[in-house]
C-alpha cells in the first residue's frame, strides 16, 4: 500500500500492476526497470503495485478500466501513468511494451 501512496502522492508515476505467478506482469516490470534511468531524468516515480491486495483492487476499482476491475487479479502486466494522483493513460497489456515504447508514450504525456 505504501508504494501505491507514493505513486498517488507524486507530480508524475508509473505503477505497474505486478503478480509473482504471470510472466506478463515480470516482462513489463522488467522493461521499466530497464527505463528507471530515463524515467528519472523525466522525473517520474515508478512503482510495483501488488495486484491482488485488497487496497490495489480497491483502487483498481474505482480508477481502472471495467476490464481490470472486480476481485481477482488478471496478471497481464498492466502499466497505469498518473499526473497528480489521476490516471491520464494506461496499458492493460504492458508485457507488451518495448522500454522505448513506453518512454514514447511517458515523454507524450510529461509535454503536456
Amino acid at each position: 500500500m505504501e508504494a501505491l501512496h507514493e505513486a498517488l502522492a507524486s507530480h508524475r508515476a508509473i505503477i505497474a500492476l505486478n503478480v509473482p505467478w504471470s510472466g506478463y506482469a515480470r516482462k513489463a516490470k522488467a522493461t521499466i526497470e530497464t527505463a528507471s534511468p530515463k524515467l528519472k531524468l523525466l522525473q517520474i516515480t515508478f512503482v510495483a503495485v501488488d495486484e491482488e491486495s485488497a487496497d490495489v483492487r480497491g483502487w483498481l476499482n474505482e480508477h481502472a478500466p471495467k476490464l481490470l476491475t472486480g476481485d481477482f487479479a488478471r496478471g497481464a502486466g498492466s502499466i497505469f501513468w498518473l499526473e497528480e494522483g489521476r490516471v491520464v493513460d494506461f496499458e492493460v497489456n504492458g508485457g507488451n511494451l518495448t522500454e522505448q515504447e513506453l518512454l514514447n508514450r511517458t515523454r507524450v504525456r510529461s509535454d503536456n
